[in-house]
């Protein structure tokens, strides 16, 4: 998984400071992160540790400052709280102050707050997101980001809109996967795998039940890789990652059964090449584990087969393959069909956008 605070920004972020186009955001979360309500509590950094973000710091007399791991941020108070409807109010827990104005510490990263910051008060960085390519990393960073914050927060609007452009990436039925593994999408499809870890993360905050599938499918195929990304699952996604390679297993397993001994190739060796195929699914980095093998519309080996073998394999992997794929909203902790989740995304998607 690329790191995300190297990133460099093509949007008008990377002029005005982004964390992650200077270099300072923290890396992908580790396990023992948490979305948990905010914590209230008085910082123990003395405040000339503290670093101002000049591009979200307003001066106006009623101002709040927020505070984010060592960055801390100021916007209008009245602003904040009528975009953000569960913002922490003064009287929940202790706040602090900071150069005579109340100060309270988030419990999320820098690059999180600021996302979702820039996303309340500063509209361009939002038409900058929308025209970013989705084979962009940071489109799913930013995404994520204002997701996450929108839905612990309960900032309708802009929850929609991430979810918005989150969900062509994300699908939820058979046929749109199939649309992402077309050649032109290929890089779009690359990107929102390895950037997946910030989405299942964004999507279980925002209670997007509809995204998670996909977004844990991605997650889960990406950490059997040798990538890096298997430090990143949670302590419940270990027990979601055993359900999975079980079922990929079993399909691998029906789907390279051996042929019928009528197999009228030349060679009669229908049977062995499909043993070599499982044998390469099995060991190759590469492949093994991977959702591509089982979801993609075509099989490779089903080329080197007989006609009449290939016709009996053609059947075999359309039906394993709709099987799977029916299976991994349970694999994936959701539960609900398929079917219920395309309806919660057209309801978050569909029903008009950002006032």
């Amino acid at each position: 998984m690329p790191d995300m605070s190297t990133l460099q920004l093509t949007s008008r972020l990377s002029r005005e400071g982004s964390f992650a186009a200077s270099g300072s955001a923290p890396h992908a979360p580790s396990r023992s992160h948490t979305i948990s309500r905010p914590s209230h509590r008085a910082s123990d950094t003395p405040a000339a540790d503290l670093k101002r973000h000049k591009s979200l710091w307003c001066t106006e007399p009623k101002g709040i400052v927020i505070r984010a791991q060592n960055w801390i941020f100021r916007v209008p108070e009245g602003r904040l709280r009528r975009m953000a409807l569960m913002f922490p109010m003064r009287e929940e827990g202790r706040w602090s102050t900071f150069e005579g104005s109340p100060m309270i510490e988030l419990p999320h990263s820098c690059t999180d707050v600021e996302l979702f910051l820039f996303a309340l008060f500063n509209e361009e960085s939002l038409d900058d997101l929308s025209c970013l390519p989705l084979s962009d990393f940071y489109a799913y960073r930013m995404s994520a980001g204002i997701l996450k914050l929108s839905g612990i927060y309960h900032a309708p609007p802009w929850r929609k809109y991430a979810l918005q452009l989150l969900a062509p990436m994300f699908p939820t039925t058979l046929d749109d996967l199939d649309e992402l593994y077309t050649p032109s999408r290929a890089l779009d499809l690359s990107a929102a795998q390895v950037t997946s870890r910030f989405v299942v993360d964004a999507a279980r905050a925002a209670r997007a039940r509809w995204l998670l599938p996909s977004a844990t499918l991605y997650l889960l195929s990406e950490s059997l890789r040798d990538n890096g990304t298997r430090s990143q699952l949670r302590a419940d996604e270990f027990t979601m990652r055993d359900r999975y390679t079980t079922l990929w297993t079993r399909w691998l397993d029906c789907m390279c059964a051996p042929p019928p001994r009528e197999c009228d190739c030349a060679t009669g060796r229908c049977d062995a090449r499909l043993a070599d195929f499982a044998e390469t699914m099995r060991t190759d980095k590469n492949y093994a584990f991977s959702m591509d093998v089982m979801l993609r519309q075509s099989c490779r080996v089903e080329k080197r087969m007989c006609h009449r073998c290939k016709s009996g394999f053609r059947d075999r992997y359309d039906s394993l393959r709709q099987w799977f794929w029916d299976l991994m909203p349970a694999v994936c902790g959701v539960d609900a069909p398929w079917a219920e989740l395309a309806r919660d995304m057209r309801r978050d998607t569909l029903e008009g956008t950002l006032a």
